[in-house]
């Protein structure tokens, strides 16, 4: 007998043949292929997710500092000092975050904060910041009333 013609293609005695390699690899390459491009995608929308829960952090942080300082202190330095609204560019440890902090007077007219009215200030913080080529921004308001 020919030892051509004897030879076993799935016998148990040789490993498998390159071509079968190949095919295996190629069937393999087809059905993981398409799966690649989800998880691109899903990196991209994990960063952004991320970039918005910091914004969101800054606009809290910001909120938080000034409901610490008071009414007074608030109504002083944003109202009657006409610092409304600032703008913060370097912000610390957040350099691709952009800060802009208003405090007004509900009910008056923008140029009209000069007057003292007693009660309630409304605080606007908006945190601008870019993912994937998109520029995004959150925004928190909120009330702080002289006690």
């Amino acid at each position: 007998m020919n030892k051509l013609a004897s030879y076993d293609l799935f016998s148990e005695k040789g490993g498998y043949s390159l071509i079968e390699l190949l095919i295996a690899v190629t069937i393999l390459g087809l059905v993981v292929a398409p799966f690649l491009g989800l998880f691109g995608g899903s990196f991209g929308t994990i960063a952004a997710a991320g970039k918005q829960t910091e914004a969101i952090h800054l606009c809290q942080q910001k909120v938080e500092s000034l409901k610490a300082k008071g009414y007074a202190k608030v109504y002083e330095d944003y109202i009657a000092g006409g610092n409304s609204p600032q703008t913060e560019n370097d912000l610390t440890g957040a350099k691709e975050f952009v800060r802009s902090t208003s405090v007004s007077v509900p009910g008056l007219p923008e140029n009209d904060n000069n007057t003292y009215p007693r009660g309630l200030l409304q605080i606007e913080v908006i945190v601008s910041f870019k993912t994937q080529n998109k520029e995004n921004e959150e925004k928190l308001t909120t009330y702080l009333s002289e006690r």
